[in-house]
Formats: structure tokens, sequence, C-alpha cells
């Protein structure tokens, strides 16, 4: 008669821009399990941590209310072997799943964590942003993978759970300058409004392989009807802007966007911009106003010749 073990693994996840995942295995009661499997029981927890803190829960995983685990066996990855998805109310800490693996058995594990309804995770293999707007921190989201985990008794074992996704924020350093010349009705109003982005990224990650899927990489335009937060000129700082892209191998990329300010497209190129796992990139300069210098100088001399009237 065989007899199978029970195992306990707890996983606890410490989110601060990287989240830890910690789990342990032990023996506990002997039972006999179909198809020479073996339960495995995963704790998984948010701890506190400390990074920026805003009012939409930026930063601080905040929307997270879906979780997914997903094992794969390295003989047969095609398959997913076992495959769980659960959800909770949004700023949950802990979460539990009960997984059913096979002792000796080598596999890979996959982890995602998200706001439900953002991306499509049927398969881990291929996580997908959908719909993707602008000035919505839920597409903020969380994976991992520990290849070649082999299932034996009393492991432990680590992993590092972080973003796929590169935080992209336009920032206005002008609307103050701006606001001190418009003071009266005789000027338009200039609040920005209508922000569009144009930038070649994909929507599809594999969680598994740690990479996007290359041949999803188009250009993607995103939109939004209104600027992200408070509209408030007397700041000096106003972030127009912010959307989440998952980065690929290529750190760099050249964007361009537009937006409307008393309905006159207004917008630019930019080059270069770093588009990196787990980065916020800010984009920040005068979006509404241009310094122009103007060197006056008074000529004393007439032209010549002078003209002469004779009476």
């Amino acid at each position: 008669m065989i007899r199978n073990a029970m195992k306990r693994v707890f996983a606890y996840l410490f989110l601060s821009a990287l989240t830890v995942l910690s789990v342990s295995c032990s023996k506990e009661v002997s039972t006999v399990l179909p198809d020479n499997r073996e339960v495995v029981t995963a704790t998984v927890s948010f701890r506190d941590f400390t990074t920026k803190a805003t009012a939409d829960g930026d930063g601080v995983a905040a929307n997270v209310n879906h979780w997914v685990v997903e094992v794969r066996d390295v003989k047969n990855p095609s398959k997913i072997f076992y495959r769980e998805e659960k959800d909770a109310v949004a700023g949950t800490k802990e979460q539990t799943f009960d997984l059913m693996l096979v002792r000796n058995q080598t596999y890979d594990i996959a982890f995602w964590a998200d706001c439900k309804g953002c991306y499509g995770v049927s398969s881990l293999k291929a996580a997908e942003m959908l719909s993707p707007v602008g000035n919505k921190d839920t597409f903020d989201a969380f994976c991992a993978a520990k290849k070649t985990y082999l299932c034996t008794g009393n492991d432990d074992i680590s992993a590092t759970l972080t973003r796929p996704l590169a935080q992209l924020n336009f920032i206005a350093t002008d609307l103050k300058a701006l606001e001190a010349f418009v003071t009266t009705a005789a000027y338009p109003n200039y609040e920005p409004s209508d922000f569009e982005l144009t930038i070649p990224v994909a929507l599809k990650y594999d969680v598994y392989a740690g990479v996007v899927i290359e041949s999803d990489i188009t250009s993607r335009t995103v939109k939004a009807s209104e600027i992200y937060g408070t509209y408030s000129p007397a700041a000096e700082e106003t972030t127009l802007f912010m959307t989440y892209v998952f980065a690929d191998s290529n750190n760099t990329k050249d964007l361009g966007f537009k937006f409307k300010s008393n309905q006159v497209d207004m917008g630019a190129n930019v080059t270069n911009v770093p588009v990196k796992t787990n980065y916020r990139t800010n984009i920040k300069g005068n979006f509404f106003t241009g310094k122009v210098v103007c060197n006056v100088t008074v000529c004393p001399n007439w032209n010549e010749p002078e003209v002469e009237v004779s009476l």
C-alpha cells in the first residue's frame, strides 16, 4: 500500500516594489490520494511595506483582488497540470491555495495577482492586458515564476514577485506659470483634456519566461478623457496622464503624445524614453508654454539720403 504525505506550503508575498514569496513544506498526515498526488497548501499573504502612497492606491497594490496560481509539469509544459483562481476583497492581505502535486515530479509554477477584469489570465504563458486605458491604477499587477520545482518533503523555496510593467507619467511643470498670465475672462481656458499616447508595446506577457510575447508588439494608442487626479493650476507639478505598459527586452521606446487644450491640439514626439519593469518613468517639463527670449536694439542713425521738399 502506497502512503502519501500531506505537505503544507506557506508562501509569504512581501510587496515593496518587490514581493518575496516564501514556501515551506512539512510532513503531517499520511493519506491515499488519486493519481499518486499530494496536497500542497499554499498560504499567500501581503505584508505592510513602505512605498509611494497616493489617494488611488498607486504603489501599494490596493486594487489587487484576484489571485492565480498555475502549475505545469516540465515534461509536458504545453498543458496546465494544476490551476486555481480566487477572488478577494481589494486590499486583502492573505490567500490560500491547495495544490495537488505528485511527489518526486518537477514543475514550473507561476503566480499572478491583479485587479480582476483588467487582464486575461486563462493562461499565464500569455497574460493579456484587456482594453488598456490611461489614468487607471487598477492595471497594476504582480507576478513571479518558480522554475523546475521538485515536489519533495520538507522543502523550502523562495521567489520574488515583481511588476511585469512599467508606469509612464506625463507631468506638467508650467500650469502654475500659465495661470499667472491667464487671469481674465478675455483669455481662453487652457485646462488640458483628451490626452492620447501612442507607443510600440506588447499587450501579452509570458509569466513563466518573464518576457513579453515579442510577436505581439504593435503601436498601441491609449486615451483618457480627463487629466489624472485633481487639476490644480496652483500646483508646482500636475500629472496629466499615467498608464501601465508591459516592458520588453528593449528598455527604451520612441513615443508620441497629444492632447487638447481649449480645443487646440498640442503634442510632441519623444525618443529613447526608458521603459523598464517595475520602474516609473516620469516625462516632465513645460507642456503648455515655451520661453521666448527677445533681444531688442535701437538703431539711432537715420536712413540716407534725407528727403528734400522744395517750396
